[in-house]
């Protein structure tokens, strides 16, 4: 049984293949996609593919990879969390942010963002060979090689960790412990804040290699001001469309129109050509 053409097109089933060549000129428009004039924002002078500044032309680097200029400073804006950008390694596909809070050999700053904040938000970026450092309030001294304690740091001299001076509150104690989970915690303590770092990894004075913490305030210190390396992955890009050509974003459904169900590719080295095909359903 034959289908007439203006049943086959009011069907609701409908296929509509569509092809995009992507001639000589769109081949070009990717190389300047991916190789326009690098940006600049404070300390940060290479800002180049894929991460582009808000300000820059649409058609530089990834969408998902923006960065924000404020006040001379570039951030990297992911979803509840804005970290200052240190520097970026392209080679290694790293970026190297810390956290707003932390000023250099600042002891009473302390981060804005927890390490949960981090892991629980949705980026293009993992926390590969970043470790994390935690601060400790505790009811009694601590004998503990792992645990730097902070009273150094205080303008006072003192070891109060910032409860009242009352002489009717108990004394505390604050310690700095890198890579400890609330069940490692001496019996006294309990855990304030924790926040990303960067581990750093090498052999210990007992001959153990393995993860390097903070051994005085000036390494700690050091360590948070330093901030922490975040590894990039350009397939990791969020879209908030459901489907994407060339890094850029389209609507899953077209009112009226068409509803995109799925996309394929293949190339042709013959004269620089190759063709996208996206299978869309008529509404």
């Amino acid at each position: 049984m034959s289908i007439s053409g203006r049943s086959f097109a009011q069907s609701a089933w409908v296929l509509m293949v569509v092809f995009l060549a992507c001639s000589f000129k769109t081949y070009s428009h990717n190389i300047t996609h991916k190789y326009c004039t690098p940006s600049s924002c404070g300390n940060i002078p290479n800002i180049s593919y894929p991460f582009r500044l808000n300000h820059d032309p649409e058609t530089c680097g990834v969408s998902g990879f923006t960065l924000l200029c404020e006040n001379n400073i570039t951030v990297l804006d992911l979803p509840s969390l804005k970290y200052h950008v240190q520097a970026i390694n392209y080679h290694n596909q790293t970026i190297r942010v810390v956290d707003p809070g932390f000023q250099k050999y600042n002891c009473s700053s302390v981060p804005i963002y927890s390490a949960y904040d981090f892991f629980s938000s949705v980026s293009p970026y993992s926390s590969n060979w970043t470790g994390t450092m935690s601060f400790i309030k505790c009811s009694k001294p601590v004998n503990n090689s792992l645990y730097v304690d902070i009273a150094a740091c205080n303008d006072t001299g003192t070891s109060s960790t910032g409860t009242s001076s009352s002489l009717s509150q108990p004394k505390t104690y604050g310690y700095m412990v890198g890579g400890i989970t609330s069940e490692e915690l001496e019996e006294g303590c309990s855990l304030e804040w924790m926040t990303l770092a960067t581990e750093t990894l090498g052999f210990s004075e007992a001959g153990d290699y393995g993860v390097l913490f903070p051994k005085d305030i000036n390494e700690l210190l050091y360590s948070l001001a330093y901030g922490f390396e975040l590894q990039y992955w350009l397939d990791k890009t969020s879209c908030q469309g459901s489907w994407k050509v060339n890094d850029e974003c389209f609507p899953h459904t077209v009112a009226g129109g068409f509803q995109f169900l799925w996309k394929g590719f293949c190339s042709k080295y013959l004269s620089h050509k190759s063709i996208f095909f996206l299978v869309f359903r008529l509404l």
